[in-house]
């Protein structure tokens, strides 16, 4: 079984999470730590899950789980472009590296 950081979706997510960690240092007090921490927990999360994923035989409960994680953070982005805490252009940089 390979290792997981050779795959490509653990390569982007852990992309992914070093953009959230750099973005969400700008955030404004009250975001950084109600938004931005659950977007930093979540990827974190998301890259056990893609570890667990594969050194597993039953793939389909993890990858369930790491599908749940990956629709949070995409809404949790939304909602930071929606309360102006990230401009527009940003979530598009984001979806356009990271986002299927």
């Amino acid at each position: 079984m390979s290792q997981s950081d050779h795959l490509p979706i653990y390569k982007d997510t852990f992309t992914m999470l070093g953009m959230v960690i750099e973005r969400v240092k700008n955030y404004p007090r009250f975001y950084r730590y109600t938004i931005g921490e659950k977007m930093v927990n979540i990827n974190l999360d998301m890259l056990s899950l893609i570890y667990r994923a594969n050194s597993s035989y039953n793939k389909l409960p993890i990858i369930t789980q790491l599908d749940d994680r990956y629709r949070m953070l995409v809404m949790l982005f939304r909602l930071s472009v929606e309360q102006r805490v990230i401009p527009q252009n940003n979530y598009a940089k984001y979806a356009e590296n990271c986002m299927v």
